[in-house]
């Protein structure tokens, strides 16, 4: 397994963060790929890769339809771009 980081302004960047944004947990959200609530918003925790699948993870430490702490998990899509890949670490 390896962690990964996927390069900010790339077009996977990009995707992510739309995904995100039209994630079921973000309907009727103001600006739903920042959920801004109590100065906490979504966060990018990183991306995993396991094989030939990219596994992204977000969370949010108070999510405003929640109150509290959300996570979102993505499995990229099989066309992924490794360009777009910042840095790779493999761990155990």
């Amino acid at each position: 397994m390896e962690f990964v980081i996927i390069k900010r302004d790339s077009q996977e960047w990009i995707n992510l963060w739309n995904k995100l944004s039209n994630h079921p947990i973000n309907n009727g959200i103001e600006e739903p790929n920042v959920a801004l609530n109590n100065g906490e918003s979504w966060q990018y925790l990183g991306t995993y890769k396991n094989g030939d699948k990219l596994i992204s993870e977000f969370r949010h430490r108070n999510h405003p339809a929640y109150d509290n702490i959300q996570r979102v998990v993505f499995e990229h899509d099989e066309d992924f771009d490794m360009d777009c890949i910042e840095l790779s670490k493999k761990i155990k």
